[in-house]
């Protein structure tokens, strides 16, 4: 602990010094340029940062912070990496400092949004509740939305009859069912394992033999 604030009152006592030289124009100041990307992003994100100047002199001192308290090692000219595990603005600001004493200072900010997952959104669209007779093909479609994912995949399909699982993906077909009455059941769930489902009832019935109308005249 004690390496780490003599290391401190150092740096300080060193941009103390480097004042009244800055004040009287004994020092240059070096354009340094700042890119932060994105600007705006979620937690658990990495966010690229990349401190860009041409100096006279080989570089002396380096230093990146974050928020003004922890101070972060990087290299001028090469991209740094930092990944946010909490919402909130996150103020950058780095000094670099050459062997002839030019400096360069830059800041910036981003902005970490406090992130949470809606839940996707299916419907089935075929087949509608109502009557079918027994050997009757019918078509499962189902269509499934995710406001961060987008359309989802047939790896996210689950369906069901009378709560046993029979099939996975958006569509498929299916001739053999008994007669009786059936609930069909989609689950879909997306990439943070979020749910919704749909349902609907079918009836299965025999096809009875055909009605014969004799027409006497």
């Amino acid at each position: 602990m004690k390496t780490i604030k003599t290391k401190r009152l150092c740096k300080t006592l060193t941009l103390l010094a480097l004042l009244p030289m800055i004040m009287f124009g004994c020092l240059e100041e070096i354009e340094l340029n700042l890119s932060i990307e994105p600007i705006e992003t979620e937690e658990g994100q990495t966010v690229t940062m990349l401190a860009t100047a041409s100096f006279p002199a080989e570089v002396a001192s380096q230093s990146l912070r974050i928020n003004g308290s922890k101070q972060y090692s990087f290299e001028l000219n090469e991209e740094f990496y930092f990944t946010p595990e909490t919402p909130g603005t996150y103020m950058v600001e780095v000094l670099v400092i050459d062997q002839r004493l030019n400096f360069g200072l830059a800041s910036g900010k981003f902005q970490v949004i406090d992130y949470e997952n809606e839940k996707p959104i299916v419907e089935i669209v075929s087949p509608l509740s109502g009557i079918y007779t027994v050997s009757e093909m019918i078509i499962f479609i189902a269509i499934g939305t995710d406001p961060e994912d987008g359309d989802l995949p047939n790896s996210a399909y689950e369906w069901y009859v009378n709560g046993e699982k029979i099939a996975t993906g958006s569509e498929f077909e299916k001739d053999d069912f008994a007669s009786g009455e059936y609930e069909i059941e989609v689950i879909v769930a997306d990439s943070e394992g979020a749910t919704d489902s749909d349902i609907v009832n079918i009836t299965i019935e025999e096809l009875g033999d055909p009605e014969i109308i004799v027409t006497f005249v």
